[in-house]
């Protein structure tokens, strides 16, 4: 594999950075927000996906994710997915990247965030900060604040993640129960997902099978 550098990342053209399961894009590396977001994931027995908002009455910290690359249509593609523009705005924004400079600091760059809408959601976490007392809601169900994770780096220390970070030498982790819990909960999540994708295509491969 060729040495990941500044300028490498820099030909890559459309940089998207996602905060969830890996997508069948090719992977770029682990990059992180400069921004400090508000991350929320939404998990039913058909749907996982993770919501960033820019929300000052919500806990915000950097959010890890993966940096891919993607082909003009396929950033089309992603774009219809995510509802951009009713659900998502895809933003381009500094992302910190596991690349030092001379003074072994994180380089940046930019790349692509899809950002919550905050009228599409803030009413459904937070319906009390978002209506009249009077008809107050309970909050969705659904959603759960992303896990944050300590790090002796200053810089991502109590960052948003998916996953748990690698245990390495050096490194200040949670407990090991709890990122067993986190990571069977994600894990469950992410199955019933893609289960649940998967036979969604192949019904409508059945329907749409011009010899049925």
């Amino acid at each position: 594999m060729p040495e990941l550098t500044l300028e490498s990342l820099r030909q890559e053209g459309n940089r998207v950075l996602d905060y969830g399961p890996r997508l069948a894009f090719p992977f770029l590396c682990s990059a992180y927000t400069v921004e400090k977001l508000s991350l929320w994931h939404r998990t039913t027995d058909e749907v996982f996906e993770s919501v960033a908002l820019r929300a000052p009455s919500m806990p915000r910290a950097r959010i890890e994710g993966n940096l891919y690359r993607l082909t003009d249509d396929e950033l089309k593609q992603l774009d219809t997915k995510r509802q951009v523009g009713v659900s998502f705005d895809r933003k381009r924004v500094l992302v910190y990247v596991p690349i030092m400079d001379y003074k072994g600091e994180m380089r940046t760059i930019y790349a692509y965030i899809y950002m919550g809408i905050n009228n599409a959601w803030l009413d459904r976490i937070y319906p009390d900060q978002t209506c009249l007392k009077s008809s107050y809601k309970i909050p969705d169900a659904t959603f759960s604040l992303a896990t944050q994770y300590p790090d002796a780096s200053r810089l991502l220390n109590n960052r948003f993640s998916f996953l748990p970070p690698l245990v390495e030498a050096g490194r200040v982790v949670c407990d090991s129960e709890a990122v067993r819990k986190h990571c069977k909960r994600r894990n469950r999540a992410a199955l019933r997902a893609a289960f649940f994708n998967n036979m969604r295509s192949r019904l409508n491969n059945f329907v749409n099978d011009p010899d049925f």
